[in-house]
């Protein structure tokens, strides 16, 4: 099973700049373009699954991620521009129940995000993490929210190692947590999350 585990803070673009002027290291810069899926009566949702495909600057990648678990959640990801493509893929690699008997014709788009990512690995004690800057905006229903965040994920090394660096990161910039993902924040746009 993949595992993700990140943390994800509260920020402004005047705070992204301050944190990207503050490293000497070259940052890569992503164009992201994400589109989530669901059925029509929410089942993946309800289960706090997140289905999406994202477009990476020109590569195409589909995600699944499951609840949390301690301080990481299941996350599984292949290659493809659509779900027939990749729905199979996804459902036999995470064993994910409910996933289980869904067809690509089952599920349609409900919300989206769209933001550029500027994301550079940096050191841990032992390991190493992705410090990655968002700015842009969630989608749904026709409305939208602005992204403006800080996400550090664990690469390698030890998680107790990931939790101190980015504790100590939030505290050097004065960041707050942001508690929920880009998936929760647009679909809280549709209009059945009024």
């Amino acid at each position: 099973m993949g595992m993700e585990i990140e943390w994800k803070y509260q920020a402004t673009p005047e705070i992204l700049e301050e944190i990207a002027n503050s490293f000497s290291g070259k940052f890569e810069v992503f164009h992201m373009k994400t589109v989530y899926f669901d059925t029509p009566d929410r089942l993946l949702s309800a289960e706090k699954i997140t289905l999406r495909i994202r477009r990476e600057n020109n590569v195409s990648i589909a995600t699944v991620k499951s609840p949390k678990q301690g301080l990481g959640r299941g996350e599984w990801e292949c290659a493809g521009e659509n779900m027939a493509q990749v729905l199979p893929v996804l459902a036999q690699e995470s064993c994910l129940s409910a996933l289980n008997g869904l067809k690509s014709e089952d599920l349609s788009p409900i919300c989206g995000a769209e933001f550029t990512r500027r994301a550079m690995a940096m050191a841990v004690p032992g390991g190493e993490v992705e410090l990655a800057l968002d700015l842009g905006k969630v989608t749904g229903s026709g409305r939208e929210a602005p992204i403006c965040e800080v996400e550090i994920e664990g690469k390698t090394g030890e998680a107790s190692q990931w939790e101190a660096f980015a504790r100590d990161f939030a505290e050097k910039f004065g960041l707050h947590p942001q508690p929920k993902s880009k998936f929760r924040r647009a679909l809280a746009l549709t209009l059945e999350e009024k």
